[in-house]
């Protein structure tokens, strides 16, 4: 089984609680990146790795949803201390985040499947990976514009060579029947395109979203247990 590198990254600092996990990543220091990006961490320092899922993303769904009085950013740029929402939510993580909610069940479960291997992939080249905040991280976008006339097809070259790398990186539960196109991306939730991307607000679409990565994310885990 490959070693939670998220584990060894915190040291002491490691919890059981998977979410304050990421907040204390995110507090640390992130220069120089293949030293310390999760991402990277799983393949050796490569700058083509990437993260499949984004973690701050959903999460700021699901904080958002439940406190829509609060406001969270993942860095304060309105002062001095660059970490004041992320030691907020950390303070506060059982307020913010009840585990009685539905989706607050559901993203634990994302976050802990995200701190692993599964979450994690590698590009054939560098530039993609900072292009992906065009479609909030969501992946199945990205996958769309890999394909031919695609924002990101000039990556691939020819659609054999992305066909090599979808299998090489194990997204193929990213399709629908094993068949790699632009019209078989899997949609983030049922009632979006596979191209389409979206600021989810409402809390049945942010759980039908965190149970589609959950099943992907538990599906890849197995391939690398």
């Amino acid at each position: 089984m490959i070693k939670n590198k998220m584990k060894s990254y915190l040291g002491d600092k490691y919890t059981d609680n998977h979410i304050i996990n990421f907040l204390n990543y995110w507090m640390a220091p992130n220069e120089p990146r293949e030293e310390n990006d999760l991402d990277c961490l799983y393949f050796n320092g490569d700058l083509r790795a990437d993260t499949i899922f984004s973690v701050w993303t959903p999460l700021k769904f699901v904080l958002d949803c439940l406190n829509p009085n609060e406001k969270f950013y993942k860095k304060n740029k309105f002062g001095p201390d660059p970490h004041k929402y992320l030691k907020k939510i950390k303070h506060n993580i059982d307020t913010y985040l009840p585990k009685s909610e539905k989706v607050v069940e559901e993203l634990y479960y994302f976050v802990k499947l995200a701190e692993t291997r599964a979450n994690a992939m590698k590009w054939p080249s560098q530039g993609i990976n900072n292009k992906r905040y065009d479609y909030y991280d969501q992946m199945p976008p990205t996958l769309y514009n890999c394909f031919p006339n695609g924002d990101y097809s000039s990556y691939f070259g020819k659609e054999i060579a992305l066909n090599d790398w979808i299998e090489r990186e194990r997204l193929e539960m990213f399709f629908f029947n094993g068949i790699y196109s632009k019209e078989t991306v899997k949609p983030l939730i049922t009632n979006m395109r596979p191209n389409e991307r979206k600021w989810l607000e409402d809390k049945n679409e942010i759980i039908e979203m965190l149970q589609k990565m959950n099943i992907i994310l538990d599906e890849r885990l197995r391939l690398y247990k």
